[in-house]
């Protein structure tokens, strides 16, 4: 029979082999999680900063050429159609030839008028295009021409009526005849929804245009987003001076600005580090095997040798010439094993090999849970 006192050293020396092994496997893998989670951290990091940079660049972009662009164009046309009128004293005719380009049925502008600011209150002198929807006489429409008069460039407001909303402007100049102001509105679409040619430059971002520093819906002038407003997630705001007032831009992009392996590469890190670190971990968990001692094994010494230097979890004894190897698993006769002149089976299911050829044991026990010492 086995002895109880010669199985509980295999007991802890096979449980401190489990825990190594677990230890092992668990420190792999805890290691290669954090490494993991700190590349796809950085990554994801380094693509927002590269994409809050290209975003900042493109919008900062759009707004100086809105500055430069439409600033020039209404203080030269209507602007340049004042001086026409204060150095003609108002002809009509001259007014008329100044605007003919611009006041169309398709726009820029689809209505202007001439005004004398001479008098106590502004006179109208002539008008060309649609209905204003300023009428003359309008309060508000003679404090914006006299607003303009003591304005050193155009001002420019947004005034809205049933089914149409549009974007005013008054130029005023001073000649020798007095002084003139031209007023002129610009038509914008009545939700404030645009959309976006196809060779569009900035079809990659969602935008939003405010007259004024506020971003609130009244004072929305047109933007190109189907969603809600104001525009969320990652955004990026700037404006210019326009006339007497500020033009508001808030851009937001439509998809990865950096390209689809910028956007991608994040998520490829974390998959790949997972797969590395579920390699690894089955790689660590057989290393740590091969070099666990199997239990009840005798210690290296001229008879008892480990095989490739403990590389293989199972020893080879010199006294087994042909190659026999014992191993933890093994519960019964190995093909391997040559023939000893004897086998013997014990009543617990342990089966040992008996030899009496010359070496430095002369039997050997074989079990399924642990190699124990051979019975004396």
């Amino acid at each position: 029979m086995r002895r109880p006192a010669a199985r509980l050293p295999r007991l802890a020396g096979a449980a401190r082999g489990r825990i190594g092994l677990r230890g092992a496997v668990l420190a792999v893998v805890v290691v290669g999680l954090v490494l993991t989670a700190v590349l796809a951290v950085v990554t994801f990091r380094g693509h927002q900063r590269a994409e809050s940079r290209l975003l900042g660049l493109q919008t900062r972009l759009i707004a100086a050429a809105g500055q430069a662009a439409d600033q020039l164009y209404v203080q030269d046309h209507l602007g340049g159609a004042a001086a026409v009128a204060a150095a003609t004293g108002g002809s009509v005719t001259e007014f008329r030839k100044a605007v003919a380009g611009i006041v169309t049925a398709k726009g820029p502008f689809v209505s202007a008028s001439l005004w004398q600011l001479s008098g106590a209150s502004p006179r109208l002198v002539a008008a060309v295009g649609g209905k204003p929807l300023l009428a003359p006489g309008a309060a508000r429409l003679a404090a914006l021409l006299r607003q303009s008069a003591a304005s050193k460039t155009f001002v420019v407001t947004k005034v809205t009526a049933p089914g149409a909303v549009r974007l005013a402007f008054a130029a005023a100049a001073s000649g020798s005849h007095g002084r003139f102001a031209v007023y002129a509105e610009e038509p914008l679409p009545v939700n404030g929804r645009v959309s976006d040619p196809a060779d569009s430059p900035i079809g990659p971002l969602s935008f939003a245009v405010y007259l004024g520093r506020s971003t609130t819906p009244g004072m929305l002038l047109e933007t190109n987003s189907a969603g809600p407003l104001p525009l969320r997630g990652t955004t990026f705001t700037t404006g210019f001076v326009f006339g007497n007032t500020f033009v508001t831009i808030t851009t937001s992009p439509r998809g990865s600005l950096s390209g689809p392996v910028s956007q991608v590469l994040p998520w490829a890190i974390v998959a790949g580090g997972l797969l590395l670190t579920f390699l690894a971990a089955l790689l660590a968990g057989a290393w740590s095997a091969a070099g666990t001692m199997p239990s009840g094994c005798p210690a290296k010494s001229a008879s008892c040798t480990w095989s490739s230097g403990r590389s293989l979890r199972h020893c080879s004894t010199h006294c087994c010439r042909a190659g026999c190897l014992l191993s933890r698993t093994w519960s019964s006769r190995p093909a391997t094993c040559p023939a000893p002149p004897a086998w013997t089976s014990a009543a617990t299911g342990m089966t040992w090999c008996r030899w009496t050829a010359a070496g430095s044991f002369s039997r050997w026990v074989m079990s399924p849970d642990a190699v124990s010492t051979p019975p004396q």
